[in-house]
């Protein structure tokens, strides 16, 4: 039984990140495990000081990646330790706690401290470890690569359309819902649509969502016991 294991933020776990997850879904095969490490928010954030708002709720990544094949989905705070790292120790602590035969990234990712964890050294690495590495090209929409960045810029000018063909599914937020039917967003940088109304599917029923900046409040939201609903732009 192998473990197949990649690393990356997944915000919005995009066609790009879908391809990458079936393939290893397919290493690994039915006795295997796929695990995927994510970043909790992305690396240049930390060493920018900027914040980028993400594309969907910590809760909505576990669920796709899980949806999408992972076995084990682990979602890892990017700290200055982490930062401080050598790519050599970062992919040593992540094999002592899951042990792995097989590290498959995205084109072209770097990770390590001075960003050292080039494909170059990482296909070193792998070879004095017995770690067989692949990179997986990337995945292209109108002859550019489909990116997390891309479908940002189309949510927040409020081109859903675009978003949904890069996402390879209808833009969408998973959430807590309060009581008032408003939904229970991340305090910090989050990525939404400009503020208008919005034609929505929740549980299975059309309604509208509010978007402001105050939040998104769903009219007519259904009375259920569910504390957190998908909310499907349509």
């Amino acid at each position: 039984m192998s473990n197949i294991l990649t690393l990356g933020t997944f915000d919005g776990v995009h066609k790009g990140h879908q391809s990458l997850l079936s393939y290893i879904k397919t290493l690994a095969g039915p006795s295997g495990t796929t695990i995927a490490v994510a970043f909790e928010t992305p690396p240049i954030q930390f060493f920018t000081k900027k914040l980028q708002p993400l594309l969907i709720t910590q809760e909505h990544r576990l669920k796709l990646l899980k949806d999408y094949g992972v076995s084990l989905p682990i979602l890892l705070p990017f700290t200055q330790e982490i930062a401080d790292q050598t790519f050599e120790a970062f992919l040593f602590n992540l094999q002592k706690q899951y042990p792995f035969s097989h590290l498959v990234l995205g084109e072209g990712a770097t990770f390590g401290k001075d960003k050292q964890g080039t494909p170059e050294n990482v296909a070193r690495f792998g070879k004095e470890h017995n770690i067989q590495v692949t990179y997986i090209p990337k995945t292209l929409h109108e002859n550019l690569p489909i990116s997390s960045g891309r479908i940002r810029t189309a949510v927040l000018t409020g081109d859903l359309t675009t978003a949904a063909l890069l996402l390879g599914r209808p833009y969408s937020i998973l959430a807590p819902l309060l009581a008032n039917g408003t939904l229970d967003l991340p305090k910090r940088a989050f990525c939404l649509p400009p503020e208008g109304i919005y034609p929505v599917t929740c549980c299975s029923q059309q309604t509208q969502a509010v978007v402001s900046s105050l939040g998104v409040f769903i009219k007519e939201f259904p009375h259920h016991s569910l504390k957190t609903v998908e909310v499907i732009f349509n």
